[in-house]
């Protein structure tokens, strides 16, 4: 209802219905969290912050994780490993080598490995070079939950 006079103003009053429910956000519908897992994932990522994150996010899901700075780090971390590496977590855009790049280098010796990308503003560098078959995309920033669904995702496909 609105009551409005000149040289009074305006009253706007709303009226909603009553309810004995409580009330809960659009959001508050069921979310499945997403599950971790034990395989072993390179972190590749020249932001220190980022990387701290991705890497505190996966370990906490159970995963093994090595971290490398950049794409040289990465081989040399890579190469130390004895055992099996199941996915290459890497952002695209990197000085030197692009995780594209190192992607294409590591699967020639670990042709079983996974990747998953994450950049805020690699679109150019996937519309020139593609991503390899099989690799998936995370746009940041990104939630900590987004990056658990797309691993596992990544690693189940």
């Amino acid at each position: 209802v609105v009551d409005s006079a000149p040289n009074r103003g305006t009253t706007f009053s709303i009226y909603l219905p009553q309810t004995d429910e409580p009330s809960q956000p659009d959001d508050a519908r069921a979310t499945i969290e997403p599950r971790g897992g034990s395989e072993t994932i390179i972190v590749v990522e020249d932001e220190e912050r980022i990387r701290e994150l991705v890497k505190r996010t996966l370990k906490g899901a159970g995963y093994a994780v090595l971290e490398a700075e950049d794409a040289d780090r990465a081989l040399s971390v890579a190469s130390r490993h004895q055992g099996p590496i199941a996915l290459l977590v890497s952002d695209i855009v990197m000085p030197r080598m692009t995780g594209l790049e190192l992607a294409r280098t590591l699967t020639e010796a670990r042709p079983e490995l996974k990747t998953l990308f994450m950049s805020g503003y690699a679109d150019g560098a996937i519309a020139d070079e593609g991503l390899p078959e099989g690799g998936a995309y995370l746009s940041k920033p990104f939630r900590p939950e987004a990056l658990l669904q797309r691993v596992r995702d990544s690693l189940d496909a």
